[in-house]
């Protein structure tokens, strides 16, 4: 879960957060000024209890001061959206200097390029999403198929997947 989040100016009616629970909120690793920010919204229900249903996912452009919703994230028509646990962005990707954004979701992960469509790459209950700090291309995925959890790495930004392998530890030795 997380908390409320109000805006530091006082607008709750421009902010469209006021009554969501922000599950993560993450930087733009190719905003220099670091003033863009993505959070994702909406927790789901568990071991019988109930969730709070969230907005989509959020950015900003002026370090929080104002929000507006990614428009292809709104559960009233993308019901997908309304639980998101982890919210990940890549760097710029060469040649095109794309950018992707990835989103962990009940029923999949799901990838966006250049804030467009989104696409779910991955089915089955996602809670985790990274992407490698310094090559946008590479991604790690917890996803939970059936009743196992498995970890999965992309190393062409979050379009394909293959499952890696885990030492005793449970770090990645094999991709």
């Amino acid at each position: 879960g997380g908390d409320n989040w109000l805006p530091t100016n006082g607008n709750v009616e421009n902010a469209h957060l006021a009554n969501f629970v922000v599950t993560s909120l993450v930087m733009d690793p190719s905003d220099p000024t670091h003033d863009t920010l993505y959070a994702a919204t909406g927790e789901e229900g568990y071991n019988g209890g109930s969730g709070v249903p969230g907005g989509g996912i959020f950015r900003s452009s002026n370090g929080g001061s104002a929000w507006g919703r990614l428009e292809l994230t709104d559960p009233r028509f993308f019901p997908q959206f309304s639980s998101i646990s982890k919210v990940a962005v890549s760097k710029l990707i060469p040649p095109n200097n794309d950018q992707v954004i990835l989103a962990t979701t009940s029923i999949g992960l799901q990838r966006s390029v250049n804030g467009g469509a989104w696409v779910q790459v991955k089915p089955g209950r996602s809670y985790g999403v990274v992407f490698d700090p310094t090559n946008g291309s590479n991604a790690v995925a917890a996803v939970v198929e059936g009743s196992n959890s498995r970890v999965y790495w992309s190393s062409n930004a979050g379009e394909t997947w293959g499952q890696a392998t885990l030492d005793i530890r449970g770090e990645v030795v094999d991709f």
